[in-house]
Formats: C-alpha cells, structure tokens, sequence
C-alpha cells in the first residue's frame, strides 16, 4: 500500500491537470436541473445565513458559489492548486468572494479549530482520501456536537460495476477513469467511517445510477438517444423496483456528531 504523501501527490497532481484542461466540470456540475437536484438531495435550504460551513474537495467551486449564494460562510479546501485558483475566481465572477474562503490542505490533516461548523459537506471526495478513517476522525473535529457532515458518493456495492471497474476499465478502448488508488466506497468503509460518529450514520441513495453510468464510462454521453433510454431505465429501477437502490453507484452518507 502506497504512502498517504505519494497519494497526495499524485491526486494532487492529476486534478491541477484535469482543471488546466477544463476538464473538470463533470456532467453533475453542468446540468443546471442535475446541480438543483443534488442540491435538494444534500438538504441544501434555500437562505443559509448565519451558517458556517466547511466544503470538502471544491473542485471547480460551482458547490461552494451556490451556497455562499444563500448565504452561508463557505471555508473549503482542495488539495489541488489549480481547483482552489478556479474556485477563487468562480466566486469572485459570481460576487460572493467575501464569504468563502479557499485554501490547499488535505482531508486528513485540515487546517482548522475544532468544533468550527455547523456543516461539512462534501461530493466524491471520500473515496480519494489515503487515509479514510482520519479523515473521518478530522471531520469529527472540526463539527459542532449536534450537527452533522454530508457526503455524496461513489458506491462499490454493484458487483457488476465493480467487476466491470477491475477487469475492464482501461482495457479494449475503454477509459479508466480518475486515480490509481480512488476507489468507490466498500460497506466497510462505510463501517469506519460510521465508527469515528458513534454509529450516528445514516444512509440514502436518492437516485439509482447504473445504466447511466456505464453509458458515460463507455460512450461519455455522446449518443443523446442512448444516454436518455439508459437514464430513464435508472429512473424505472429506482421508483419501481426499490430494493434494488443499495446497488446504486451513488450514495448519500449523513453523519451525525
């Protein structure tokens, strides 16, 4: 196993890429109906005001500039350079520079005082970590006791994802996606994570993401008609065929201090 600096590196350096590209804004932050959604999903209100929260992973600050648009004191922290540059200029463009403050810093070493939000929040940034229990335990910290943290992720319970992520991704013209060490999050993952709040975790799949996902992975939505069948077939699964959500690619994890 690789050490938590060289992670950090590499992560480090693939994003300050990804970002110089403009290759960073994925399809869930450039659908305006898609970031609405998500939005809802995370429990985000519309006016925040008075409320100090702590984004993890910024990346390319559209997260952050919504919820200083509410209202809300934004502290967030990115590992990369360049997502932390674009960041900053997003929410000057957007005029709401004066509540958000950006800085580099990594999940598991964070730079703040303890018990200092009211909020931590985050989207697919747990399953890049290289230590994924202090990251938790860092989280714990720096939340007031009482309020919570809520991460948006990537899943490995699908074993048909998963088998298609080991042996076929980054094989026959199939791009790898993300970092050699990144991977979704196993339920004992989840487990650790649920450990460092006392069991206070609570988890939710508020949509169901499989079809869509291999279309993206193979195509990268380029066939229009496709990626909609395939999308609404996700839809079908999720409001006709509950049981079935614990597969889905993405998962809501809500913890409570």
């Amino acid at each position: 196993m690789r050490k938590p600096d060289e992670i950090h590196k590499q992560e480090k350096n693939f994003y300050d890429q990804q970002i110089a590209k403009g290759l960073q804004d994925s399809e869930e932050t450039v659908d305006i109906k898609k970031r609405a959604s998500l939005l809802k999903a995370l429990g985000i209100d519309e006016r925040l005001e008075g409320i100090k929260i702590l984004e993890c992973g910024c990346g390319t600050g559209w997260l952050t500039s919504e919820l200083a648009g509410r209202g809300a004191t934004v502290t967030c922290f990115d590992i990369s350079y360049e997502s932390v540059k674009k960041t900053r200029s997003r929410v000057e463009e957007n005029g709401v520079h004066e509540r958000v403050y950006p800085q580099v810093a990594a999940m598991e070493e964070l730079p703040y005082k303890g018990q200092s939000f009211d909020l931590v929040i985050g989207i697919f940034i747990l399953h890049h970590t290289a230590d994924l229990k202090k990251a938790a335990e860092e989280i714990f910290r720096v939340l007031k006791p009482g309020h919570k943290a809520v991460f948006y992720e990537t899943s490995g319970t699908n074993p048909i994802l998963m088998f298609f992520r080991r042996h076929l991704a980054g094989r026959w013209g199939i791009p790898k996606m993300g970092t050699q060490d990144e991977h979704p999050l196993t339920s004992k993952d989840i487990q650790n994570i649920s450990s460092v709040f006392n069991a206070k975790c609570d988890i939710s799949y508020p949509r169901f993401r499989f079809f869509g996902k291999i279309s993206f992975q193979l195509f990268r939505n380029h066939y229009k008609m496709l990626k909609y069948l395939l999308q609404g077939m996700d839809k079908f699964v999720y409001e006709c065929l509950p049981f079935l959500r614990r597969y889905s690619f993405q998962v809501m994890i809500k913890l409570t201090k």
